[in-house]
């Protein structure tokens, strides 16, 4: 058993209308419910066998941890989609042989597209993002090295601090969106081809929201924390951003 975030997930995706992704295919059996008010919200865990257990969630968090995107690459719908907040159990029969990551993700989504309805539009068009590129050419940072053949993990601990092991530096990239904080896609320019291990310590951006007293709040900033410890760096570019709308949703009729 494995708790996910969407940090850990990566998805590719098509401009146009967004297929249903054989969402009946992917779902033996889903039960959604409401979570009740003011209830405790639980924890979300994908267990043996392909089952997803999704606890608390609005419809717009389904749709964006299970395409992994940022905030600002979702657009439209009704209210309630942010609002409403469901319990659910979906199993995906097909789930044999799958890094539990990719369990989740098609879980989430085929829920989204067979229970609620959805219907999505993405497209692409310029934006600021991201490149992540090598602070020296043909140096590495300690906390970067070639695969060790650990299998492969991508795990967040608390300080924070990320350890991976035998990931794609396109992977990399597109988890460092989030730590960054500034809403932008981060897209691979390293030039570093294979598998690598990862570890990397560092102090989250917003100080003042840090509630944990054993987090060093002198500590290097992400930015900082890349260049010193992976010999990695970041800088600004223009991207082709996909972003999606949501054109239709209706809540899930009965289980």
């Amino acid at each position: 058993m494995r708790y996910l975030s969407a940090f850990a997930l990566s998805v590719i995706a098509s401009t146009g209308i967004v297929p249903v992704q054989n969402a009946q295919s992917i779902l033996d059996v889903s039960t959604v419910k409401p979570h009740p008010d003011k209830a405790p919200c639980g924890e979300t865990r994908v267990l043996g066998g392909g089952q997803v257990e999704i606890a608390c969630f609005s419809l717009e968090q389904m749709i964006r941890e299970g395409l992994n995107i940022l905030p600002n690459q979702l657009s439209g719908g009704p209210e309630w989609i942010r609002h409403d907040a469901w319990d659910i159990v979906a199993k995906d029969n097909s789930a044999a042989g799958k890094p539990d990551e990719d369990v989740y993700r098609e879980v989430l989504m085929a829920v989204a597209y067979e229970r609620f309805g959805l219907k999505l539009h993405s497209e692409k068009h310029p934006a600021k993002g991201f490149a992540l590129t090598l602070a020296t050419v043909g140096k590495l940072g300690p906390g970067l090295t070639h695969t060790s053949g650990q299998p492969h993990s991508f795990d967040m601990k608390p300080g924070p601090s990320l350890i991976a092991y035998g990931i794609t530096m396109k992977e990399f990239a597109d988890w460092l969106k989030w730590p960054t904080g500034a809403e932008r896609v981060v897209v691979d320019q390293t030039g570093l081809s294979g598998l690598y291990d990862v570890s990397l310590k560092w102090t989250p951006l917003y100080t003042d929201q840090i509630k944990n007293p054993a987090i060093d709040k002198e500590g290097p900033v992400i930015f900082s924390a890349l260049r010193d410890q992976l010999g990695l760096k970041l800088v600004t570019t223009q991207i082709d951003l996909l972003s999606y709308e949501i054109q239709a949703a209706e809540h899930p009729g009965p289980n």
